[in-house]
């Protein structure tokens, strides 16, 4: 588990420089404490970068990779809320006084104020800077210049540490739901739906990586829709997905669409698209259209989405 740790850590911090992130922190007076927070992920990062040269077998070293778990998550949880709330607060934005009290007793997940948030950011903070200490008493070394965080996507990969309690069933109504539309000719589009923080990504990947989608599926591609690509973009990568090569036939449409008849071959898919934030609402008509001469019967599209793209 050590070795995926500096990754996971990546992704906090990818979270945690957002755009979202930093409007909550910096409209509730938390922007010191989120930098901070930042700052302490990154050292971390840092040390658990130096791992390479520590034996994780000695039994303090296991004890620590597990504390050092239990801490990067609660770090993560700290970020999700950062993200949930500001979104929270964005998806109200121009509701009834009924919708927003509406919404407030649907959601699974509560709302935070400024001041409980700041209580749980003191409390990883305490925990991460006590998590640095100890890895540098196993021997851990910081790296003089701590790597910048960036944005990382996500991937279809379902980690061997992932919370999976409590998701069986609606991955199950997701899969039942995909598996029965094999004899619709045309592209069906299946959207998971959600502020972010509960989860959607998650059940994505159950659904993708679960054996009857495998068996069911012919072919399977994972789209990360992240910054708003086009079409040509999209059916780049499910070709060089499913080809496992460089698509070498530039952006022209029609090539694109010849690319994906010999690569598909008129067999059964699914195309996951998570983070799925287009401006653009005719976008999933265009997808399928484009999609269509290639696709067999039956084949999905799952969506990823907040709620504030929803189409009306």
């Amino acid at each position: 588990m050590a070795e995926f740790l500096p990754g996971i850590l990546q992704s906090i911090l990818g979270k945690a420089t957002g755009n979202l992130a930093t409007t909550l922190a910096d409209t509730w007076n938390l922007e010191a404490k989120r930098k901070e927070l930042e700052m302490q992920l990154l050292t971390v990062q840092s040390l658990m970068k130096d791992s390479e040269n520590i034996c994780w077998r000695r039994p303090i070293v296991k004890k620590l990779i597990k504390e050092a778990q239990a801490v990067i998550d609660e770090a993560d949880e700290v970020v999700e809320d950062f993200i949930y709330n500001a979104q929270y607060a964005e998806a109200q934005h121009g509701m009834s006084w009924s919708q927003k009290v509406l919404m407030s007793v649907n959601q699974s997940k509560p709302f935070l104020g400024s001041i409980v948030l700041s209580g749980k950011v003191d409390n990883a903070l305490k925990k991460l800077k006590k998590l640095a200490t100890n890895l540098r008493e196993i021997g851990l070394i910081e790296h003089a210049t701590p790597p910048q965080a960036t944005f990382t996507q996500t991937t279809s990969f379902v980690d061997d540490f992932m919370e999976i309690v409590g998701r069986q069933d609606a991955t199950n109504s997701l899969v039942e739901l995909l598996l029965a539309q094999e004899d619709q000719r045309k592209i069906q589009v299946v959207p998971i739906v959600g502020i972010g923080g509960l989860g959607k990504t998650t059940l994505a990947k159950l659904v993708y990586n679960d054996l009857r989608v495998k068996d069911h599926f012919a072919v399977k591609a994972w789209y990360y829709y992240g910054d708003c690509y086009d079409i040509c973009s999209v059916l780049k990568y499910v070709i060089e997905s499913i080809t496992d090569e460089n698509w070498k036939g530039g952006n022209d449409l029609q090539h694109l669409q010849k690319g994906l008849v010999e690569a598909i071959s008129h067999r059964r898919m699914l195309l996951v698209i998570d983070d799925y934030a287009s401006s653009d609402s005719q976008f999933e008509d265009k997808l399928k259209s484009a999609l269509c001469s290639s696709w067999g019967p039956g084949s999905c599209i799952l969506l990823t989405e907040h709620p504030s793209n929803l189409r009306i």
